[in-house]
């Protein structure tokens, strides 16, 4: 393995990747005493909802706006948290979002009614229609989706509890089996006009941002928790940035005895007798398991990590037919606050062109009208995200900066029509091309959403969280739930309940909370700190330590003499895991004791290239060393 830090040689549970999923299934599960490792290629948790840092700008990689938080719906990260019995704060939008719909700008309040008098405005003619619509998909969702609320997905649960539900309410379940086979826009057409083709093309928008896929293509009991949920539950984003989210499961993770290592893609699932028992890294490392839990895409696993003579010909097949998601192009910015005119959402779509899904269509996430903490003040920053459908060329190649330049060019034209000062007010710009994507994430070429879930390949027929392989487990977008943070989050937590199931231990099961971990705030301030003076405690440690840049290359660590995890030690203290910084300092192995260090980690921080300031990296870890952590 790479690196100085070294896990134990056995573990109940090996879970591979750090994206939503793998997280809840591992946070659960150390939770209920499991010895739990995670391994990550990556040198950050979270997948795609992770950050990086450009002199003090935080962008957030993909995920921008977070569902599944709210007290009422489908709250699985709620109910995560609060069964892990960590703190989260999230501010609720005032607004979900804004979609720019040729010359409409339509508002999706978080009142359902409200919602639809803006269609209704919007759509003359229709507001009757949609409002039956909007009945129905409510009647469906309140009476039949989350009447019994679980958080496992419905192939998960157990066959009693399966059965109970059949025989309680047997027309409940076969007016959710019909809608399983029946597209979204054969359950328009019994209420909204068949003719009415600039709406339906409007939910061609809906149904695409939530899956990436048509209404014709989406199964209707999709269009039941999408169309209805979001206006349930509300929108929201991690105070901090959406790092926090992984960052606190982290420290779950580590304060219940689990290891989280990075930068060490696993290579191959270990079988003995037909049975997952560990992984192997690309050195040829060895962690041998009890369980394994997958948490990538259904290619990698099928055509990477998985030996051939393990993978039924039939199975590979049904695997290289399955339709993905659309490649994505991410362009990052960093303006002045003059070029997002007063009255923008913190989510902003742009449409176009109506009759498919189009290279045109750009999402725009501005989460510094959220928390204006995660830059400078007076600036913003903003992630814009649109279809890359090109064959990209190899990364590096002069074809490849050729089109990278050429495709920032255009998502920044698109967005220009709609902030015309963007260009001229630019702080900083970088382009994440689908191949970058793949490059952090190993999404297949940037595909950011796992398999289509349209029909044909929608739910039951994905992957489940019980593999073929005994003792494999799975969980992600590749799976029953499919794309978004609340559906990986409630597979990550099926997989779990299956372990602990197998465990003859107890599963998880909804409840409301003792204590309620999610705490909701309306905004969230700037807090200045002087990073030279500022008195050291547990309240701005972590202010402080958010001033690392988290840098991919980290000078600071490869300047220590003993080769300290500086950039892990500063991200776990910003989250406020001091348990998990403690343990990441002790386990170093080395001698020098950072009061009496020369500070050659601070003399090589990058924020020496901006500020006349660098991290004050001595002082936290010194402070660190002498905490006593419990």
């Amino acid at each position: 393995m790479k690196g100085s830090f070294f896990p134990d040689s056995r573990y109940d549970v090996a879970v591979i990747g750090s994206g939503l999923g793998s997280l809840a299934a591992a946070s659960l599960l150390a939770n209920r005493g499991l010895k739990v490792l995670v391994a990550e290629q990556h040198y950050l948790p979270g997948g795609c909802c992770s950050i990086f840092r450009r002199n003090d700008f935080t962008f957030d990689s993909a995920v921008g706006m977070v569902f599944g938080f709210g007290n009422r719906g489908f709250n699985s990260h709620r109910f995560v948290f609060n069964e892990i019995g960590e703190d989260i704060d999230v501010i609720r939008h005032e607004t979900l979002y804004s979609v720019t719909f040729g010359e409409k700008r339509i508002i999706f309040w978080p009142d359902l009614d409200r919602f639809i008098s803006e269609l209704g405005r919007h759509f003359p003619g229709y507001e009757d229609q949609l409002r039956k619509f909007y009945d129905y998909l409510a009647d469906f969702y309140h009476n039949v989706i989350v009447a019994d609320p679980v958080v496992v997905p419905p192939t998960e649960m157990k066959r009693s509890d399966s059965l109970k539900a059949l025989l309680r309410h047997p027309v409940r379940q076969a007016r959710m089996i019909r809608l399983l086979f029946k597209s979204t826009e054969e359950l328009m057409n019994k209420f909204i006009d068949p003719k009415a083709k600039e709406l339906y093309q409007f939910f061609d928008v809906l149904t695409s941002t939530y899956c990436y896929t048509t209404v014709k293509e989406t199964p209707g009991i999709l269009a039941v928790t999408m169309f209805i949920d979001n206006h349930e539950g509300g929108g929201f984003y991690p105070a901090g940035s959406s790092q926090m989210i992984p960052n606190k499961l982290e420290k779950s993770i580590e304060r219940n005895g689990g290891y989280l290592l990075y930068e060490n893609r696993v290579d191959e699932i270990l079988f003995e007798d037909g049975k997952a028992a560990g992984i192997k890294f690309e050195d040829g490392s060895e962690i041998r398991s009890n369980y394994v839990i997958y948490g990538g895409t259904v290619w990698n696993l099928y055509g990477g990590i998985i030996p051939k003579e393990h993978i039924r010909p039939e199975k590979l097949k049904w695997v290289q037919s399955l339709q993905p998601t659309f490649p994505a192009i991410v362009v990052y910015a960093a303006v002045d606050s003059s070029a997002v005119p007063t009255g923008t959402n913190p989510v902003e779509m742009f449409v176009e062109e109506f009759d498919e899904i189009a290279e045109s269509d750009v999402t725009v996430y501005i989460s510094s009208i959220d928390d204006p903490s995660i830059c400078p003040e007076g600036t913003h920053v903003m992630s814009m995200i649109a279809p890359s459908k090109k064959k990209w060329p190899p990364r590096g190649t002069e074809q490849y900066k050729e089109m990278k330049k050429a495709e920032t060019e255009r998502v920044l034209k698109l967005v220009e029509k709609k902030f015309p000062q963007l260009r001229d007010s630019l702080k900083h710009l970088e382009t994440a091309t689908p191949l970058t994507i793949e490059r952090y994430t190993l999404k297949n070429e940037g595909r950011v959403g796992g398999p289509k879930q349209s029909i044909g390949q929608e739910l039951l027929k994905r992957l489940h969280a019980r593999s073929e392989w005994k003792n494999l487990f799975i969980c992600g977008d590749s799976t029953v739930m499919g794309m978004g943070t609340p559906a990986v989050t409630v597979s990550g937590i099926g997989a779990a309940n299956l372990i602990l199931r197998d465990s003859r231990m107890k599963e998880y099961r909804y409840r409301e909370p003792e204590i309620e971990r999610v705490h909701y705030l309306s905004e969230k301030k700037r807090k200045a700190v002087d990073l030279e003076n500022t008195a050291l405690d547990r309240e701005t440690v972590p202010l402080i330590s958010g001033y690392c840049q988290l840098c991919e290359i980290p000078g600071c660590k490869m300047k220590c003499p003993d080769g300290k995890d500086i950039r892990g030690i500063l991200r776990r203290l910003e989250s406020g895991n001091f348990l998990g910084a403690k343990r990441r300092l002790l386990e170093t192995e080395g001698s020098t004791d950072c009061a009496d260090c020369p500070g050659y980690c601070e003399k090589s921080c990058r924020r020496l290239s901006f500020d006349d300031r660098s991290v004050p990296i001595k002082r936290l870890l010194s402070w660190l060393e002498k905490e006593v952590i419990r």
